[in-house]
């Protein structure tokens, strides 16, 4: 009970980031039984941001997150953009990570109940 009333929010709040993020890598993973795009990305994303700003709660980085963050805001984009470039080399060689239309993502009967007789 002591270590709880220790913690305070301030210091565990990237929590909030860190199990959404797994949890949509755990669906996609029961769903489709491997990590889908649509849910590993935004998960996979989450779950970087949180450990991020994990490291400020814990005063790992000593810098100010305000100064931090003028310094890293261009490294994550250049960052993005390397990945999305090497992505599409990858996916020039490996056909299979090209995502087709009648792929399972489509809304399903069971997903999506209500007919689309009003479109």
């Amino acid at each position: 009970m002591v270590l709880i009333s220790a913690i305070s929010f301030s210091t565990i709040w990237p929590l909030y980031g860190f199990c959404p993020g797994v949890s949509l890598i755990g669906v996609s993973c029961f769903k489709y039984k491997k990590v889908r795009l649509n849910y590993g990305i935004p998960g996979f994303i989450l779950i970087l941001m949180s450990i991020y700003y994990f490291l400020f709660s814990f005063n790992i980085i000593k810098t100010s997150f305000h100064t931090a963050s003028y310094f890293a805001a261009p490294v994550l984009i250049v960052g993005i953009l390397v990945i999305f470039v090497l992505y599409y080399f990858l996916q020039k060689r490996h056909k299979e990570l090209v995502w087709k239309r009648d792929d399972s993502d489509d809304l399903t009967s069971e997903e999506f109940p209500f007919p689309d007789d009003d479109l």
